[in-house]
């Protein structure tokens, strides 16, 4: 927004800077001229002229040089020179015979219209002097001389003016076409850069894959050793069952051996035999009661192992799952970028073959302006 503001300033002083050397031009060929009252004679304004011959014409003004009209020397020479006309006019007042609607401009006004306003004057008044004021007071006339001086040297000045803009055009252009090389050496080392992201994001992906095979091949172990752990789970607890049996039937035997040494007591030298046998059955119901506790033992740590186990297994089944997620994100975010890396690529293409395009033109344009220079100058 600041750039724009200056540039409307800048262009706006140098809008002003042009008028002001365009106005010190007219203020050049502006020439002095006697201005003379309405009531002076013919006789007296002839003689001002024949006093003043480098002088054109003569103003009439008011008694504040406010512009009434204006006489022209030749017409005034020929007016008076028919036949009984210096009789008639001699001592008659010059407004009688001066033009009272002269053209009159403001020396404020712009040269060209001036010019454009003296040129469109019908007939005999063609050649007639402008008269120029500042605001309502005389300050001079312009002759057609003075009038074709102005012309001339706004037409130099004008053309001064376009050999410049055309060699400011062909400098602007000339910048712009090395801009325009710089993008084109832009777009195409972006260009290389973007076929190594697309080698990037090919090889990121394939190794992505690879990795998803590699995570789908654990997580179906992971299955198959879910399932086996179940089935040692359930094993082991058919152990339990069978453990618990043999514990209780360890218990039934030792309770009979106890009852039959009972017995065997009360029969005295016949139960003897029998108390032996007894004995031998309690040792042996021990025996296997200590066997069944550890049994039980070993399987309630066999069932502990297996517990933790299961929950490792069930924590890296949903890892891999999770895992898995992941990387089906990781390989949408990859073909995402690989598209973009793609559309990417064929804009800078465009670039490239746009700016080449611009850098044509923009030769064009100055062989142009070099020969429209040529031609001025």
């Amino acid at each position: 927004m600041q750039a724009v503001s200056e540039k409307v300033v800048n262009t706006k002083l140098n809008e002003t800077s042009q008028f002001q050397q365009e106005h010190q031009l007219l203020i050049n060929v502006i020439s002095k001229t006697p201005c003379i009252s309405p009531d002076m004679n013919c006789e007296q304004t002839l003689a001002i002229f024949r006093n003043n011959p480098e002088h054109e014409c003569v103003v009439i003004v008011d008694g504040l040089s406010r512009p009434l009209g204006l006489m022209m020397r030749n017409e005034l020479f020929r007016r008076l020179s028919q036949r009984f006309s210096a009789d008639l006019f001699s001592e008659k007042p010059i407004e009688k015979l001066a033009d009272k609607e002269p053209l009159i401009v403001d020396r404020r006004e712009s040269p060209n219209s001036i010019i454009e306003l003296a040129l469109s004057r019908k007939g005999d008044r063609l050649y007639d002097c402008v008269i120029v004021t500042d605001g309502q007071i005389v300050e001079g006339i312009l002759t057609m001389s003075s009038l074709l001086q102005l012309s001339n040297q706004l037409q130099h000045k004008l053309k001064e003016e376009q050999q410049y803009l055309i060699y400011s055009s062909q400098e602007r252009i000339k910048r712009i076409v090395n801009e325009i090389v710089n993008v084109g050496q832009a777009a195409k080392i972006s260009g290389e850069k973007s076929d190594e992201m697309v080698n990037f994001t090919l090889e990121g992906k394939t190794m992505l894959q690879k990795l998803t095979n590699t995570l789908e091949i654990i997580s179906l172990n992971a299955r198959k050793q879910q399932s086996q752990i179940t089935e040692l789970q359930s094993s082991v607890n058919e152990i339990k069952k069978i453990t618990s049996i043999v514990h209780e039937l360890s218990e039934q035997s030792n309770l009979l051996a106890i009852n039959a040494t009972i017995e065997a007591a009360r029969a005295g030298e016949h139960g003897r035999a029998f108390t032996v046998v007894a004995q031998e059955v309690m040792n042996l119901a021990g025996q296997t009661k200590q066997s069944a506790s550890k049994i039980s033992h070993s399987v309630e740590k066999i069932v502990d192992v297996v517990k933790d186990t299961v929950e490792i297994t069930d924590e890296g089944l949903q890892i891999g799952l999770q895992s898995d997620k992941l990387i089906s994100d990781t390989e949408s975010i990859f073909l995402s970028l690989f598209k973009m890396v793609a559309e990417n690529k064929n804009n800078l293409q465009l670039i490239g073959e746009q700016a080449l395009h611009a850098n044509d033109q923009a030769n064009k344009t100055v062989n142009e302006l070099k020969k429209l220079n040529e031609m001025n100058m």
